[in-house]
């Protein structure tokens, strides 16, 4: 019996796998080196459970089932898991175990879209489709490059068919779009711009997601079309409606459509679709959008980021409360915000009515400057997303009040003295992060009245900026008011 099925697995590798791979890199246009095919290369392995998934994750062995191809978004990513684009099945005596055999593979192997099987003369595809069904093309020839494998669920999804992520599904899927537009983007190439269209992503997802619950049973806008052309479409329209209509959550350099190619819009509908992100609890939320601060780090200008377990007790130690009136001047990504929203809205004990109450709170007492757009545009979508009080972020200068007409009212507003009963930040700190004597004079800062050597002098100084702030703070405060 053992010679048996080594001869019919060697009749099927030179008879059916090795004809089709020929076929699919010298007719379908794919590279070689981004399809896995035995004994070349090592059989994929399908997790054969959610938890030998979870094993593979996390870079352990696990369990799994063998697949005769794997075909990959790319021959950069061939192997990696989070890239599978198709999987191909040979060896099954029949059409419809073939078929049967893929439907479990791709309900197994998350980013898989669409399965093919062959024996050589007979052939079909499989889809799986984003509810969790599938579409069997029998006859369809084999995949070729550039043809769309992500395909509408047949029933449109409104918002009662939405699921509330929990915080790790929502950083999966956060990472999963950033890998998806660091890899396959063509029209977004630097980091900084990549993150501000992602936000604009993020906020038209949120939109859509608020449309819907006022009319749960229609037909969401943001989510899969027939045809990528027909996304990217549909979901431009109404992030150029939400833009007309709500133009402080975005920069003035967002334009008419949001900067990416449409085959990376489809792939991120396709990810964001089916989660509702407007009824997840405010602080798993604020977790995920880590994802994206940790993405926008900057090295060498001063930035850095705020470890969530030190803003968490930053926020505790100053014992906020509705009472407050709060402002951070350099909120960066709006992780102190986010925190002080969350805290304030677990006072609530779960009363709705309290919470929604807290949104309000949020709009009139809630205040965060920062100096870079991508970081404001982050904490905006932040905030949009757990609340209220985005359209507070504001982008300025915080400490050169003397440029502060340049950027609008809301800044004076936002960094008004003896307006807030609570200001708590971390603000850039560098020996090659100053504030220069000349800048200090004019905006009369009296911290920066020392000597190079630090003692208290009459003349101003070149002063780190981080120094600078805590006066600035200062003056944002009422009589009796606390700074962190």
């Amino acid at each position: 019996m053992g010679e048996n099925y080594e001869a019919d697995r060697f009749k099927e590798h030179y008879q059916t796998r090795l004809p089709l791979l020929d076929s699919l890199i010298n007719e379908g246009g794919w590279l070689r080196e981004q399809i896995v095919c035995p004994p070349e290369e090592k059989e994929w392995m399908v997790p054969k459970t959610p938890s030998e998934a979870a094993r593979r994750e996390q870079g352990k062995s696990f369990s799994g089932y063998p697949v005769d191809l794997a075909i990959f978004d790319s021959a950069e990513s061939a192997g990696d898991w989070q890239h599978v684009k198709i999987l191909v099945e040979t060896k099954a005596p029949n059409i419809d175990s073939g078929l049967s055999q893929l439907e479990i593979y791709l309900g197994l192997e998350p980013n898989a879209r669409m399965g093919f099987w062959t024996n050589g003369v007979s052939s079909a595809r499989v889809y799986r489709l984003p509810d969790g069904t599938f579409d069997v093309q029998r006859g369809a020839p084999a995949p070729r490059v550039g043809e769309n494998v992500i395909k509408a669920s047949r029933r449109p999804l409104t918002y009662r068919d939405l699921s509330v992520p929990t915080e790790a599904q929502l950083r999966l899927a956060f990472s999963s779009v950033l890998n998806v537009v660091a890899a396959n983007d063509s029209t977004s190439t630097r980091p900084e711009q990549r993150l501000n269209e992602i936000c604009n992503v993020v906020l038209t997802k949120l939109r859509s997601d608020s449309l819907g619950m006022m009319s749960p049973d229609e037909p969401l806008e943001f989510q899969l079309d027939s045809d990528p052309e027909a996304t990217s479409r549909r979901v431009n329209n109404l992030y150029r409606s939400y833009r007309n209509s709500q133009r402080d959550l975005f920069t003035a350099d967002d334009g008419d459509e949001i900067g990416f190619d449409i085959d990376s819009i489809q792939k991120m509908v396709l990810v964001f679709q089916g989660l509702n992100l407007k009824k997840m609890e405010p602080t798993a939320l604020s977790y995920a959008f880590q994802v994206f601060r940790n993405a926008n780090l900057k090295i060498g200008d001063g930035q850095y980021f705020t470890p969530w377990k030190v803003i968490e007790a930053g926020v505790k130690l100053m014992g906020v409360t509705a009472r407050d009136k709060v402002a951070d001047p350099a909120c960066g990504t709006g992780g102190f915000l986010s925190a002080v929203f969350s805290s304030v809205v677990g006072q609530c004990d779960g009363d709705e009515a309290l919470k929604a109450e807290m949104r309000t709170w949020a709009h009139r007492n809630l205040f965060g400057v920062d100096r870079d757009s991508i970081n404001v545009k982050l904490a905006r979508s932040i905030m949009v997303g757990i609340g209220d009080g985005s359209t507070n972020v504001c982008f300025g200068d915080s400490l050169r009040e003397t440029r502060w007409p340049h950027y609008g009212a809301k800044l004076s507003e936002a960094l008004a003295n003896e307006s807030f009963t609570v200001v708590v930040t971390n603000p850039p700190f560098g020996n090659n992060l100053k504030l220069t004597a000349k800048e200090a004079l004019a905006n009369g800062y009296t911290i920066c009245k020392h000597s190079s050597g630090g003692k208290s002098s009459s003349s101003y100084s070149d002063t780190e900026l981080g120094i600078v702030f805590a006066e600035r703070s200062f003056r944002m405060l009422k009589p009796g008011g606390r700074l962190g």
